[in-house]
């Protein structure tokens, strides 16, 4: 009858003393059936003449107001003593109306955060929700608070309706909020401020435009350094805040060590791994120390920590060539601390691999061809040529390549020289029997041809044309712990030409890829 909408026969049957409470093993009740309809009369009727079980009221209005099927059935649940168990700050500011919030709040419902008004305005971001806090942010402690938290969340999430109208009620871009998202932590230990979610901002340009930031100074360097580091292009629009950037940084000089601190850092770590966003962070690191500033650590801990980092990162070649920059535009403090961090013998060896000149430079005693390696792109190259195979530089950088001398009797023969038109594409690599040899037989050929940036088919006429053996082919093939499939010797080689062979990669994306490995410029 409640399902029909049966009014008067319910009425009957509630006079006749009939029972109105759940039958056993029913999902379904009158109620619950009356208040989803939603019938305010038969609400009305079944929760003032009925007998009505607790648990089930408290389910009914949560599911109410989880569903917001009728702001007016919910009013009247609400004033009436309906249990509000289930029901958050969250399900009232979704229904838009400040009388229901009030009267939610004065039966004990808790507006606050978690489940309360900022998560309901990061929803759906409407303009009662943003007069309630206007009214409200006096009265409720804590409500300024989750406001600034609702701000967070949309900068994040690049909403620019809220985030215009929680402007224009006042709340402040650069209020005292967590770095992260840790609301717990108390507020004395919070270090940041909404604006720095703009990194994580899909429209940081046109947030930017919308709050109209005026930073102080400290402010201004941990919004630069955010922003550089962040994987958008709206870096200049942040460095063109200051009416002077580069005054500022010269007359802050403690803030501008920290923020060169901060920016070696992110380029270490290349979160993102952008060729574009590794070459913004390095130029900036340029301009800071052309205007003066020096690479400087507060303390031996700082030194230690940066160097058990430097082990760990994946981007070094732009590292040292920050570090190669900071060693020539050092001062007597700067240049102890960079010896410091060269001290240990593992270290030494990672800056003589990448650049050499570094220890030079430092003025550092060491073996007698420091000063004789050239440029750390050469030196890489003819490193790895002598282990056998690695990148070449591009063809307009060098007339020609010359590969590693080999030893035959008590005298030096010289491999021939590769002309330069060899080298067709970015990313140009020479790679030997040896080096393919071993790739075959430790990885997939799929994968060995993906790294060297060539089909499959192509890399079996290259072994076919250097007679490198290949694995064989199929799945009863593959080995594993129970079949292994015998790895024949590299036959020696018998052809006559250079045992080498040029790869010229096809595709941009391996191209790349070879010119970030290769540490070019």
């Amino acid at each position: 009858m409640a399902q029909h909408g049966m009014l008067f026969e319910i009425i009957k049957w509630i006079d006749g003393g009939r029972p109105t409470l759940r039958p056993l093993k029913k999902h379904t009740t009158a109620f619950g059936d009356a208040v989803a309809a939603p019938n305010l009369s038969l609400t009305q009727v079944l929760w003032e003449r009925a007998w009505q079980d607790r648990e089930e009221a408290v389910s009914v209005l949560g599911s109410s107001a989880y569903i917001r099927n009728s702001i007016v059935v919910m009013r009247y649940l609400l004033e009436h003593g309906c249990p509000v168990d289930h029901v958050t700050g969250l399900d009232l500011c979704l229904f838009h109306d400040l009388e229901l919030i009030r009267i939610g709040m004065a039966r004990g419902v808790n507006i606050l955060e978690p489940d309360g008004w900022a998560a309901a305005f990061v929803h759906v971001g409407s303009h009662p929700l943003i007069r309630f806090y206007i009214e409200e942010k006096e009265r409720i402690p804590g409500l300024k608070r989750d406001a600034v938290q609702a701000l967070c969340r949309c900068i994040e999430e690049s909403r620019l309706r809220a985030v215009g109208l929680l402007k224009w009620a006042g709340v402040d871009p650069f209020a005292k909020a967590p770095k992260y998202d840790y609301w717990e932590d108390p507020e004395e230990e919070w270090d940041g401020f909404p604006a720095l979610r703009l990194r994580q901002a899909k429209k940081a340009g046109e947030l930017l435009k919308l709050l109209k930031l005026k930073p102080g100074v400290g402010e201004w360097f941990q919004l630069l350094e955010c922003m550089a580091s962040g994987p958008g292009d709206d870096f200049a629009i942040v460095y063109n805040l200051a009416k002077d950037p580069d005054s500022v940084i010269v007359k802050n000089p403690a803030l501008s060590e920290a923020l060169l601190r901060g920016l070696l850092s992110s380029i270490g770590w290349g979160w993102g791994r952008n060729p574009d966003r590794s070459e913004r962070l390095v130029g900036l690191c340029f301009r800071l120390m052309e205007l003066g500033i020096c690479l400087r650590w507060k303390d031996m801990d700082g030194i230690h920590q940066f160097r058990r980092d430097v082990f760990r990162w994946d981007s070094k070649a732009d590292v040292f060539k920050v570090l190669s920059k900071a060693a020539t535009v050092s001062d007597d403090q700067s240049r102890a601390g960079l010896a410091e961090l060269v001290r240990t013998p593992k270290m030494r060896e990672l800056v003589i691999s990448h650049d050499a000149r570094i220890l030079s430079r430092l003025g550092i005693p060491g073996p007698a061809d420091y000063l004789d390696i050239p440029t750390s792109q050469e030196a890489r190259n003819r490193r790895r040529l002598r282990a056998g195979g690695g990148m070449l530089p591009e063809p307009e950088a060098a007339a020609s390549v010359h590969l590693p001398v080999s030893e035959v009797g008590s005298g030096r023969v010289k491999v021939p020289v590769i002309p330069p038109h060899a080298i067709k594409r970015r990313g140009g690599r020479v790679i030997s029997r040896q080096e393919i040899y071993g790739k075959l037989w430790s990885a997939p050929a799929c994968h060995v041809a993906n790294d060297y940036g060539i089909s499959g088919s192509m890399l079996a006429r290259i072994c076919t044309k250097l007679d490198v053996p290949r694995p064989p082919r199929g799945y009863w093939a593959r080995p594993d712990k129970w079949r292994k499939v015998h790895q024949p010797k590299l036959p020696e080689w018998k052809g006559g030409a250079a045992d080498y062979w040029v790869v010229n990669p096809t595709n941009v994306k391996a191209q790349r890829l070879a010119k970030r490995v290769a540490g070019g410029e």
